[in-house]
């Protein structure tokens, strides 16, 4: 058996600031090696849209460009989910604020 991902930053209740670099992180408490990537989406309104999805190397951290989450509302409820993609049992985050 192989534990879900926990996504550690974006933390639950973080403002984020536009344009700013950041980075999405997450621990991999038990890693599967079939598990080598994750699909991160993000959303500005609690995952009922998804404002980008992208798939990259399951390495625990993704370094964010200044204006990634620019994408997002201002103000928005904003939320990422991280997903292996061979697998399942996605990752939500908290609810975080971007403005």
């Amino acid at each position: 058996v192989y534990g879900p991902l926990r996504i550690t930053a974006p933390a639950g209740g973080a403002t984020l600031n536009r344009g700013a670099a950041t980075a999405i992180v997450w621990a991999r408490d038990y890693l599967n090696p079939s598990f080598g990537n994750v699909r991160i989406e993000v959303s500005k309104d609690k995952l009922a849209t998804i404002q980008t999805s992208f798939v990259t190397a399951n390495t625990g951290a993704f370094p964010c460009p200044p204006n990634f989450f620019d994408l997002t509302a201002a103000g928005s409820q904003s939320q990422i989910r991280i997903t292996p993609t061979a697998g399942n049992f996605p990752a939500v985050s908290g609810l975080f604020k971007v403005v």
